[in-house]
């Protein structure tokens, strides 16, 4: 649940402060869309709807496998993907997820359009935050969400 209107939701990074490579993986930008973004060796951007500024929950899933590429969900419905990202490139070493708060990489990272992000952590709230090791279906990503 949003309580500003601009920052990270998800900062992935090589490095627990933040320094190493890093990308805002879930945001807010200025004008309250919601984007998920993903690296290929150059940065890609999914746009959702504007967030709703409200007690309401909203629920955020990004998959990824060879066979489909990308996807974006937003409340359990499918909002944008890329079918053609068929490689998913990682550092190889270890990824520390950071919720709400982008550390001091803020200004380094691949932010996905979200800027310079000089707020470093979003106002809200976060709940049941989970990691899959493989590509969920979308009847999964419903069940989750009215769970």
């Amino acid at each position: 649940r949003p309580n500003a209107t601009l920052g990270p939701i998800l900062h992935l990074s090589g490095d627990s402060d933040g320094q190493s490579w890093c990308i805002v993986f879930f945001g807010i930008r200025t004008d309250g869309v919601l984007i998920t973004t993903f690296w290929t060796g150059s940065g890609l951007v999914l746009t959702g709807p504007n967030v709703t500024m409200s007690p309401a929950w909203t629920h955020l899933t990004q998959t990824w496998s060879e066979t489909n590429g990308i996807r974006f969900y937003v409340n359990g419905t499918l909002v944008a993907s890329e079918p053609l990202v068929r490689v998913y490139s990682s550092s190889g070493r270890s990824n520390f997820i950071t919720l709400a708060n982008s550390l001091t990489g803020r200004n380094l990272c691949y932010s996905g359009g979200l800027g310079l992000v000089t707020s470093p952590t979003l106002k809200c709230d976060i709940d049941d935050f989970r990691v899959y090791s493989r590509e969920l279906s979308a009847a999964e990503i419903e069940t989750i969400m009215g769970s």
